[in-house]
């Protein structure tokens, strides 16, 4: 309940700083601790935002190879790149960069924070979104 009122404010937020998100261009990012189907994430495709992700991926749940966290041997989303319409036109792509969620705990970024590579650096998987600024849009 408490993640379903937080995006709520976030909408209503995002609404009086930036205003109308057919008009605006926005991003929004990060570690929503909730699957794809769960009432914070809808909060957010209500007000028009689209799961970038799942826009270019689209896929079953059992069988989706883009997912940002797994937890018992079950695969999700909790990590988001949610846009709004207005940002849609600048768009390249979006996808999950599987290098840390299947990872071994054993290689944890917790246990050697000094290492070089970007394997088990978190137990999320990123986000990668590339976005076309050019002013030419």
């Amino acid at each position: 309940r408490q993640r379903t009122l937080s995006a709520n404010a976030i909408v209503i937020w995002l609404q009086a700083l930036a205003g109308d998100p057919e008009t605006t261009p926005v991003l929004i990012t990060g570690d929503l601790n909730s699957y794809a189907r769960e009432a914070p994430v809808e909060q957010f495709q209500e007000a028009g935002f689209t799961s970038l992700v799942h826009q270019y991926h689209p896929c079953l749940p059992m069988q989706c190879e883009h997912y940002t966290y797994r937890y018992q041997g079950q695969k999700g989303t909790l990590d988001y790149a949610l846009a709004s319409p207005a940002l849609m036109p600048w768009v390249e792509r979006a996808q999950t960069w599987n290098i840390n969620a299947d990872e071994p705990r054993a290689l944890s970024y917790h246990q050697t924070p000094d290492q070089s590579g970007p394997w088990r650096s978190s137990d999320h998987n990123p986000v990668l979104t590339d976005l076309n600024l050019s002013p030419t849009r």
